[in-house]
């Protein structure tokens, strides 16, 4: 794969020596003095340069203008912050910005901040410049990335519609030396769900090779997501299978009550209770007793009434669990 200063130079005027993106490491090795010859980043970026930077970026954006030679001039003055913050002034323009932060990085001594590749990274993803975005990633040092990047990539994926790229990205998080937790299962099924990908995101998540303790919160996230393309059966075999496994949740019970369903919830304590797992059996009858405790309280009673609940907020019903 091309690298992203490659791609960019084709369109150039001039092509430069590739960029090793040096900038993005640690600085010098332990005992030897630093070289960088640029000030110390400071917390407030100096506002007229960020602001001059601003418009220089926008003033030579065309793939033939000679950004860098504009750029030049700054050089001395350039700090991380200020860089991150142009990079964030100039989201809009992420040919410009990818531009800008390679040129920055190839700089002697020079160390972008932690946050600068994240907004670097959702310039281009919102802008769909996905093969640039690859092409940057493969390039940079591993110590370079962070596991924030994955939620992004995920997002920037589902909006486009590319469900096999946001679960290719999952899939490549161990190469980038990031080991796959639930917390990125999670996000990359909420993200899949919440953009009417759900199918995919159920796929993956019965096909992964990567094996996870499955909760609750997996199971609504996907529930919820069948109720985003107006599925209910498919939710309610889910919800099935959440009850048969025994992977359900106090929230759950909240959920219900909130929503006025207690004929719902009856219904669910009592396929609990005729469960073989000791567990479920054990949730049941502690979501009875509290249910007994709640109707001997009239003002509770009043509280989670259902009668009047609109049609509107009868369809929540869908929505069982928390997300977040």
């Amino acid at each position: 794969m091309q690298s992203a200063a490659r791609l960019l130079a084709a369109a150039a005027p001039r092509s430069p020596r590739p960029l090793l993106l040096r900038g993005l490491c640690s600085a010098s090795p332990a005992g030897q003095p630093d070289p960088r010859p640029y000030p110390v980043p400071e917390l407030d970026p100096d506002p007229q340069l960020v602001g001059a930077l601003c418009r220089v970026l926008s003033d030579f954006r065309g793939p033939r203008h000679d950004l860098r030679a504009a750029l030049d001039g700054f050089a001395p003055r350039l700090t991380p912050a200020a860089a991150a913050d142009v990079l964030r002034r100039c989201r809009n323009l992420p040919v410009p910005s990818l531009r800008f932060f390679l040129f920055a990085a190839a700089l002697p001594g020079f160390t972008h901040l932690p946050e600068s590749l994240l907004i670097l990274a959702g310039s281009l993803a919102g802008a769909r410049l996905f093969p640039l975005l690859r092409s940057l990633l493969s390039d940079l040092p591993r110590p370079a990335l962070s596991r924030d990047l994955f939620p992004l990539l995920f997002r920037a994926y589902a909006r486009a519609g590319l469900p096999d790229d946001a679960i290719r990205a999952f899939s490549s998080m161990e190469r980038f030396g990031f080991l796959p937790t639930v917390a990125d299962l999670h996000s990359l099924l909420f993200t899949l769900s919440h953009n009417g990908l759900v199918e995919h995101a159920e796929a993956f998540f019965r096909e992964s090779p990567i094996q996870f303790d499955v909760s609750a919160k997996t199971y609504t996230i996907l529930i919820s997501g069948w109720a985003v393309v107006a599925k209910p059966e498919k939710a309610q075999k889910l919800f099935d299978e959440m009850i048969e496994r025994g992977a359900t949740c106090q929230v759950l019970r909240d959920r219900l009550l909130r929503l006025g369903l207690r004929d719902d919830l009856e219904m669910l304590t009592d396929r609990m209770r005729r469960s073989t797992s000791c567990t479920i059996q054990d949730l049941a009858s502690i979501m009875c007793n509290k249910r007994a405790e709640e109707t001997r309280n009239l003002k509770c009673d009043h509280e989670f009434s259902g009668l009047d609940l609109a049609e509107s907020q009868w369809r929540e019903k869908w929505k069982i669990g928390d997300t977040s």
